[in-house]
């Protein structure tokens, strides 16, 4: 459409200056007055004006006038771009091929001093004008494009009609009456008077749509408008047999071509003009409708002129009060189901606020309406779009050591910088916590997009006196033109699982969702934040399971174990556990669940009047490693008041694959404090054994897997003897784990285990259903107490 600059009539200059305006106005008026000036004379008889000047000064002025409106143009073209330019350019053949025949005519009257012919090359050049004039009309920015709208089309008939009838009382009908010699003489008599209502109607449009400058195209339509009235008469006065060169309507014709050249100028001197383009006023709306009625007027004063009235204008009036009309219908239907849309949409903005209240980004709601309206594009059109989930990593760990008003302002400012990383036709949405989301409906540059989403989280945030840093885990989902359009729940679990890909390989990444990935990030999807929410507020409850001496079922301790309720159903610890890990909600998980078994282990102490209730208690791998945590289960255990001895913390083999030493630092310093240490599930690792002795121990848990079928297999037989027989030559105690028959038990007990742990004796069970077991709990150095089964 328009250029580049932003103004739809005129681009960036590419070299020079435009003439002045004001010099250009003022050069306008002084040549116009002074060529009235003499024409009234003449008019008037003055003695001292000679017939032969004025024959050669209105000749001159004419075509000087054409000659600079074209110049003037040609000039505004050259500064121009996009449709402007080829608008100012058609404007300029227009105005040149007006002032080609103005120098045919003036060669006849001036240099040859006879009558010019009729037709000749001059009718050419003048007829150029309407075809030109026209041509740059329907060229302005927005003014083509406006015909393709039934509305709009419907103006440009009643203005057509109406002028036609105009032209009819005035001079086409007097023009077909005059009956010009031949065919040719005729069609071009009637070429006049047609191509004025042509323009005309192409100015009116444009002046009622265009989005160019309102005083340029003002004088635009002034400009043609002075033209179609000088042609009216002038096609009048020759069918009438009237006309001579130096006629005071000579003016109207000098007078339009000032006025074009003085548009040309006003465009050429607004070329660097950046404003933005306002609506065209109400007033503009109207015009249509005055065209109408100044129809009807002229066909009212034709008896007081002398003339009938004419059947055709009535026919052409006729066709445009019932484009009018038709008009009115369609603007009731526009504006009936604008009315219905904005009650619509006014009704879901009330139900609902679309936009984040902290970061001010468009909500889930809003995200997922625009992702649903660029989905029926991809439909419809085959439009691609792409997109993008980001999720900041370990966010919770600013939460959790600056507070939440400093995570508050961190939200704020990775949104500020996200949202100045995309486009502006880009949708950036916040979904909750610390997740956005964007949609890139010209996804050509994803990578590179995704590249700069990446980049923007890079350096360092400043929140008050914190340097704090935020990283992101980036997966894309991308529906290019020939795919089929997906769901929108597909879509943006697609994008949901690379993002989990992303985070599970490390984090800081972006990953692509592509065909087929798949794995447990699906389960996860369901999970991710009813899980976080769940940690969060310390939903994650604890039963406990009974460990007990074989062949007596006497209770000697408890295993506490994780379990959660997610909506109505219980999710078992082998899917939340692990996603708690990916998520890097473990450590703070497990920290929780410390806490409330030292509770438990504190009340159950009070109900049994003694401290010889001991529960173990699972940790993370992060923890074993992280000397903070020693005083994490110091401050635990004071706060509850339970004894160290009470305490039995159960560490996976997988511990011990990151750092060895590390974690065989802080086991050290809480055995020093009195806590038991269990290696849990052993037998499942790779590298307990090369380890073993390097880390301080007090108890061995065979995993479950060796346990179910050692009253079957010989060879389990065999490897669990080996085990019993390492971990009693090291000291330890030994529990089994997964006893659920008899002869479980009995093999055992065969083979010298003393302890075990299993569906056989209990199930795990909340605290409040234990309490018999836990008041059977022997004292030590008796024989009380209550066995399980």
């Amino acid at each position: 459409m328009g250029g580049k600059s932003g103004h739809p009539l005129s681009s960036r200059p590419r070299a020079g200056h435009p003439p002045g305006l004001v010099w250009v106005v003022g050069a306008a008026v002084i040549t116009w007055a002074t060529v009235a000036v003499v024409l009234a004379a003449r008019a008037a008889g003055s003695p001292l004006l000679d017939p032969g000047s004025v024959l050669v000064l209105d000749n001159l002025s004419q075509l000087a006038a054409a000659s600079v409106a074209a110049a003037l143009c040609a000039r505004t073209a050259r500064l121009s771009r996009g449709n402007s330019r080829w608008s100012w350019t058609a404007f300029a053949v227009g105005a040149g091929g007006w002032a080609a025949g103005a120098a045919v005519w003036s060669w006849f009257e001036l240099v040859a001093r006879r009558p010019t012919p009729f037709p000749s090359f001059a009718d050419v050049g003048y007829l150029t004008f309407s075809v030109g004039i026209t041509t740059g009309m329907l060229l302005l920015p927005g003014a083509a494009s406006s015909l393709r709208r039934g509305r709009d089309l419907l103006d440009g008939v009643m203005v057509a009609a109406a002028l036609a009838a105009i032209s009819w009382s005035t001079s086409l009908g007097a023009v077909l009456r005059s009956g010009a010699e031949g065919r040719l003489g005729m069609a071009v008599s009637v070429a006049y008077p047609i191509s004025d209502v042509v323009v005309v109607t192409a100015a009116v449009v444009a002046l009622g749509h265009s989005r160019g400058r309102r005083r340029t195209l003002l004088l635009l339509a002034g400009g043609l408008t002075c033209m179609a009235t000088a042609d009216t008469a002038f096609a009048y006065l020759v069918a009438t047999g009237s006309y001579a060169t130096g006629n005071p309507l000579d003016l109207g014709w000098i007078a339009a071509f000032l006025t074009i050249g003085v548009a040309a100028a006003d465009a050429a001197a607004h070329a660097t003009a950046h404003a933005a383009t306002r609506p065209a006023p109400a007033a503009r709306t109207l015009i249509p409708y005055i065209a109408i009625m100044a129809g009807f007027a002229v066909l009212v004063t034709s008896p007081q002129r002398g003339e009938q009235v004419s059947t055709a204008a009535l026919r052409l009036l006729a066709l445009a009060s019932a484009a009018a009309v038709v008009r009115q219908y369609v603007i009731a239907r526009e504006n009936s189901a604008l009315a219905a849309a904005v009650a619509a949409r006014e009704a879901q903005l009330r139900e609902q606020a679309l936009r984040d209240p902290l970061t001010r980004l468009p909500n889930r709601t809003l995200f997922t309406d625009r992702v649903g309206h660029a989905l029926m594009l991809h439909q419809r059109d085959q439009r691609p779009l792409a997109v993008v989930f980001c999720d900041l990593d370990a966010f919770k760990g600013v939460n959790d050591t600056l507070g939440h008003a400093v995570g508050d302002q961190l939200l704020i400012a990775v949104a500020a910088r996200l949202a100045a990383s995309l486009h502006r036709a880009d949708t950036l949405a916040r979904l909750g916590g610390d997740e956005f989301a964007a949609l890139l409906e010209d996804p050509a540059g994803v990578q590179a997009t995704t590249a700069a989403l990446t980049a923007a989280l890079a350096g360092p945030f400043s929140i008050g006196e914190h340097a704090v840093q935020a990283r992101a885990s980036i997966g894309v989902a991308t529906v290019a033109a020939g795919e089929p359009t997906p769901s929108m729940d597909d879509l943006l679990a697609h994008a949901d699982v690379a993002m989990y890909v992303a985070k599970r390989a490390g984090g800081a990444q972006v990953a692509f969702h592509r065909v087929g990935m798949t794995l447990s990030e699906s389960r996860d999807l369901a999970y991710h934040v009813p899980l976080a929410e769940a940690v969060e507020r310390d939903e994650i409850i604890l039963h406990y399971q009974p460990i007990v001496e074989l062949g007596t079922g006497l209770v000697v301790g408890f295993e506490a174990l994780a379990r959660w309720r997610c909506r109505g159903a219980d999710v078992p610890p082998d899917q939340f556990i692990p996603l708690a890990r990916r998520g890097g909600l473990l450590p703070h998980l497990s920290a929780n669940l410390l806490r409330r078994a030292c509770r438990q282990v504190a009340l159950w102490s009070c109900l049994v009047g003694h401290r010889d209730v001991v529960v173990a208690v699972n940790i993370s791998p992060d923890q074993i490693v992280d000397h903070a945590f020693v005083d994490e289960v110091l401050t635990a255990m004071t706060t509850h008041d339970v004894e160290p001895s009470q305490l039995v913390l159960e560490i996976t083999e997988e511990a011990l694959l990151a750092d060895v030493a590390a974690a065989a630092g802080v086991m050290a310093r809480l055995q020093r404090l009195g806590v038991k240490l269990s290696l849990d599930d052993f037998g499942t690792g790779y590298s307990s054994l090369a380890h073993l002795h390097a880390i301080p121990l007090n108890a061995l848990k065979i995993d479950r897997a060796f346990v179910q079928r050692i009253d079957t297999d010989p060879a389990l037989t065999r490897l669990v003897r080996g085990v019993l027989a390492l971990s009693n030559g090291m000291g330890l105690r030994t529990i089994a784990e997964g006893i659920e028959r008899p002869e479980h038990e009995a093999a055992l007990r065969a083979l010298g285990c003393r302890y075990g742990q299993g569906f056989l004796y209990s199930r795990p069970q909340p605290p409040e259903a234990l309490t018999p077991l836990v008041q059977s709990i022997a004292v030590p150095g008796t024989r009380r107490g209550t066995t399980v089964r």
